[in-house]
């Protein structure tokens, strides 16, 4: 199990390989990356259960070790807020999931930004 969520945990947050990391996930020692890992791998389809999930993962993103994990876990949510966008009424639930899509969106610029060489690399 320690090596299933070290190795999912590579996969899904530093390679963003979500295919191949959720199902390691899904068989580590980690409670709280099993149940993110299981609940994404049911793929919802309702907007409820859509929103739901993304704000698990930010929600997990604020404990993140690594920033390339804080990032990539916020991706994984903007990934299921744009689902789930979409259908949702507007209330809280949907502005907040739009403020977390444009400001994922900013910190992947900056994120992507950072890890291409510029010119005097």
């Amino acid at each position: 199990p320690a090596a299933n969520t070290a190795v999912g945990r590579y996969n899904c947050l530093i390679k963003r390989n979500w295919d191949e990391g959720l199902d390691m996930l899904v068989k580590g020692d980690d409670p709280q990356l099993r149940q993110l890992a299981e609940a994404d791998r049911a793929n919802p389809d309702g907007h409820e259960a859509q929103a739901a999930l993304a704000d698990a993962w930010w929600t997990w993103s604020e404990g993140a070790n690594m920033s390339t994990e804080t990032s990539s876990a916020r991706a994984r949510a903007i990934h299921w807020y744009q689902k789930a966008l979409p259908a949702m009424p507007p209330g809280l639930a949907r502005v907040t999931a739009s403020r977390r899509v444009s400001e994922g969106a900013n910190s992947e610029k900056k994120y992507s930004s950072a890890s291409r060489p510029t010119a005097s690399d």
